[in-house]
């Protein structure tokens, strides 16, 4: 086991060292940019020679000129600059620019694909394992080789992608291993750090750009002239420099990451054969992880494997060599790949419109809705020590977690399942959740429902109205992770009127439970694109005082009643994370509003800081050695909004932190 990288300790870490790598990637696209100065500076001289022999004759004599040189740098910087922020605007607008760019489709919440199905069940359970919604997925329906690739600035916006080949080759194993793997890039920062780089690479590359445009005008150009020709030529070489220079940086930026994500997934899952299956079949197929796209190259470093033939003998492949990746997490491996029929996946990428028969088909809920309420009278079962293992392994969740999602999804009722991943199904089960208990308000609500929503909708309503009144409240936050991608898929005016719907529900009773709170901050989180980019702005809580302080009171008086308590738990966070001097807010200055801003400023800390303030969270919630429900949803919605995906908490389990790094 020599050869296996450790795992990053835990979710701080692992931004760390992507911020250490956007540094890196800094100095490489300086030094880059540098390169690219010095190779158009004498093509400048020489154009100008050529344009005005006469007055540029003593130019060229002496070749430097301080102030040609600084002309020639402050344009290079624009217009690469100019370039490279352009590409990173575009790209921030979510994963699914990336995936359509590379020609992938939106598989649908409601496929009745079986490999799809498989696809999208395999990703739910990573997701929830992690404690993140679940994302779009895609699959790139033309591709026979097996790869993949996560995109997104944030998790929030992230989508999994994959190849047609990967559903039509891979097992089960294998396809978590690889979804394990792309999730690592996700939780870890890797995706904006990739965008990041895709776009500064293209900075390189706009000077061969430009000097494709100049020669093809002069060409066309019946008058064109030597001048014109030998820019436009000199500019394409420099283009090609260019492509050395990102290829370069891509090479010395990915390589490494891809080492880590391979380590996490096995981390994640506990079982090395799934990654070193996937891995192996690519060896062992024609196709291997090949992606045929006219924009391959410019997402290359972002796919599972290498999407393109070896080059410089491997010098500069955006991934390590599959023998290596394939030994690192199974070192017995004897380095033959087998072969593998590489047929077209015809079955695999046709898409089904609708399903056959009623969407719902009739579901025994009996046994499943007769444990949950058994579970629910034998209380919720997490200890201290689980929530606060939970806190630790943000980012980075073990085999336990994996399993308890796996559970958890086979227990929920089918029917709910797959209202979910429907449009309608998810917008009513998310209204249904919000039905209070008092007969008058529930009928005040299905007034609301009448007027505003969808018919067909509504009748989902009244469909799964009883099946969520007896549901477990285990299940409430899985069950919205599970269907926040089919809200995706909602136009904006049908998200604005679900979102105005679930106003009005909430308000219908004249006051904001918390579960309910907590649903609509994760809803308006992750249903408003504004509010999911937010910069780092601060390294140190102590500039967060009066947000810390709000956040701890909140926590402090919803898990306990007398004033003794309450006061003794604001303490613990206030020690946990050290700021001696913050003082516990009356009951009326903590509303839902003032925890709202608090968390939007929090959420501008660094991930160090944000660390720090979850182990606050968790010493709060812990004062009186108790967890309850409430108080678990409310530390998940606090970690999601600090865009820290925190792993379930498992009942009856307690998980060290120091746990994985003792099987490294």
């Amino acid at each position: 086991m020599k050869h296996r990288p450790r795992v990053q300790r835990n979710f701080r870490e692992g931004q760390a060292l992507a911020r250490r790598n956007s540094r890196i990637l800094v100095v490489l696209f300086c030094l880059g940019v540098m390169g690219v100065i010095a190779a158009v500076y004498p093509i400048v001289v020489v154009a100008v020679a050529l344009i005005a022999p006469g007055e540029s004759f003593s130019l060229l004599s002496h070749l430097w000129s301080p102030g040609a040189f600084a002309l020639v740098s402050w344009s290079t910087f624009l217009i690469v600059g100019l370039a490279s922020w352009s590409k990173i605007a575009e790209l921030r607008g979510g994963g699914h620019v990336l995936a359509k760019r590379v020609g992938a489709r939106l598989i649908s919440t409601s496929t009745t694909n079986s490999d799809e199905r498989r696809l999208r069940n395999v990703v739910e359970e990573m997701a929830i394992a992690c404690g993140t919604h679940v994302p779009p997925v895609f699959v790139q329906e033309r591709q026979r080789g097996i790869n993949a690739f996560a995109a997104g600035y944030t998790p929030n916006d992230a989508v999994i992608c994959v190849t047609a080949g990967s559903l039509r080759h891979l097992s089960r194993d294998e396809l978590q291993g690889i979804v394990a793997h792309e999730f690592s890039h996700i939780l870890n920062g890797d995706m904006r750090l990739n965008i990041r780089l895709t776009g500064l690479v293209h900075g390189l590359l706009v000077i061969g750009l430009v000097g494709e445009g100049i020669a093809e005008f002069d060409s066309l150009d019946r008058r064109g002239s030597a001048w014109g020709f030998f820019i436009g030529g000199s500019l394409m070489i420099v283009g090609y420099a260019g492509t050395f220079f990102g290829e370069m940086i891509k090479a010395a930026v990915s390589r490494q990451r891809e080492y880590l994500a391979d380590a996490t997934a096995v981390d994640f899952t506990r079982n090395p054969g799934g990654i070193a299956g996937a891995l192996k079949k690519i060896g062992g197929l024609a196709s291997g992880a090949r992606v045929r796209h006219p924009h391959r190259r410019e997402v290359s470093h972002m796919f599972f494997a290498q999407s393109f033939a070896r080059n410089w003998n491997g010098e500069f492949n955006t991934h390590p060599p599959l023998l290596e990746r394939v030994r690192r997490v199974e070192p017995s491996f004897d380095g033959k790949f087998r072969k593998i029929r590489d047929d077209p996946p015809e079955s695999v990428v046709r898409s089904v419109a609708a399903a056959a028969g009623p969407l719902f088909p009739g579901t025994d809920f009996g046994r499943a809705l007769a444990s949950a309420n058994r579970a629910a009278r034998e209380g919720f079962g997490v200890s201290v020590g689980a929530m606060a293992a939970a806190v630790a392994l943000v980012g980075r969740p073990l085999e336990p977690h994996v399993d308890y999602a796996k559970g958890l999804l086979a227990s929920m009722p089918e029917a709910l399942k797959e209202a979910a991943r429907d449009p309608y199904g998810a917008r009513a089960l998310v209204y249904a959740l919000l039905l209070d208990s008092d007969a008058k308000i529930r009928e005040a609500q299905f007034q609301r429902l009448g007027e505003a929503a969808d018919a067909t909708v509504l009748a989902f309503v009244h469909k799964f109205e009883e099946a969520l009144d007896a549901l477990d409240t285990l299940y409430r936050l899985p069950l919205l992770d599970l269907l926040m991608p089919a809200l995706h898929e909602l136009s904006r005016e049908q998200r604005e009127t679900f979102l105005k719907n679930v106003t009005a529900l909430v308000e219908a009773d004249d006051q904001v439970e918390l579960f309910e709170w907590v649903l609509g901050h994760i809803l308006l989180r992750h249903l408003q694109p504004e509010r999911a980019h937010r910069a780092v702005q601060y390294y140190n809580l102590a500039g967060l005082k009066r947000q810390t302080a709000i956040l701890f009171s909140a926590l402090a008086y919803a898990g306990h009643e007398e004033a003794e308590q309450v006061g003794r738990a604001f303490q613990a966070g206030v020690h946990t994370v050290s700021l001696m001097d913050l003082e516990l807010l009356p009951a009326e200055d903590v509303a839902f509003i003032a925890i709202d801003r608090a968390l939007d400023d929090l959420a501008t800390a660094s991930a160090r800081e944000k660390n720090r303030l979850l182990k606050g969270c968790a010493a709060c919630i812990a004062a009186d050695r108790e967890v309850t429900v409430q108080e678990a949803e409310l530390l998940r919605a606090v970690a999601d909004a600090l865009g820290c995906p925190m792993p379930p908490l498992l009942p009856g389990q307690e998980l060290g932190p120091a746990e994985p790094d003792a099987r490294n």
